[in-house]
């Protein structure tokens, strides 16, 4: 795939903001990324909409990466933060600088959708007793889940755990390794080896199409 570059990137992101597309944003000095919307890009800034505050503060002049899907695959490019700001909700607004150029990938992209509050119920399993966690955003590759606030999570990067993920009708039990750690937030990857379960595709698709109403 061709790098697009200068007023092609900002037409590009214009477009995919048109539609919403998913986003997510990976700041310098942070373990793991946030996941949000293309709300907007304009010569003078890129708008991101954060689903939820991130584990540590968004500072103007951080260097950060965002990725977002483009034409079924991966796409991304390098910026600076503009400013970060409280929205509604919980919510946070970044504007990052217009890219140079925008780096299409090969790879698939699994969308990280983030998961409103109550949508969806997780809990690790840690020998015979599950422990409830909140999820905070979901793929058909991943999970980021996170521990209340002065709880030992017990928890370590290289760890694997059985996740119960429930959703309405749709049950599904996922071998998950640890492998990124923020605070008491855990990004872990699932281990499925017969093939993602059809729960747990028709799961990320409703929370998808909330995201999208949102």
């Amino acid at each position: 795939m061709v790098t697009i570059d200068n007023a092609s990137a900002l037409q590009t992101l214009d477009a995919a903001s048109d539609t919403e597309a998913p986003v997510s944003l990976m700041v310098a000095h942070m373990a793991m990324s946030c996941t949000g919307k293309l709300r907007g890009a304009i010569e003078s800034g890129v708008v991101i909409e954060l689903s939820s505050a991130p584990p540590e503060p968004i500072n103007v002049g951080d260097r950060c990466a965002v990725t977002f899907p483009l034409a079924g695959r991966s796409a991304g490019f390098t910026s600076r933060v503009l400013s970060s700001v409280d929205g509604k909700g919980g919510r946070v607004l970044v504007t990052v600088e217009p890219p140079e150029k925008i780096q299409p990938s090969e790879q698939r992209m699994s969308v990280r959708v983030p998961v409103p509050l109550g949508a969806l119920a997780v809990a690790v399993m840690n020998g015979e007793s599950p422990r409830s966690v909140k999820p905070i955003d979901l793929s058909l590759d991943g999970i980021l889940i996170e521990y209340p606030d002065g709880e030992d999570p017990d928890i370590e990067i290289g760890h694997r755990r059985v996740l119960v993920l429930e959703r309405g009708k749709h049950k599904v039990l996922a071998e998950a390794e640890v492998r990124r750690q923020a605070g008491q937030r855990f990004g872990l990857l699932f281990m499925f080896h017969e093939g993602r379960p059809k729960d747990m595709i028709r799961i990320v698709a409703e929370l998808q199409h909330l995201w999208n109403e949102v």
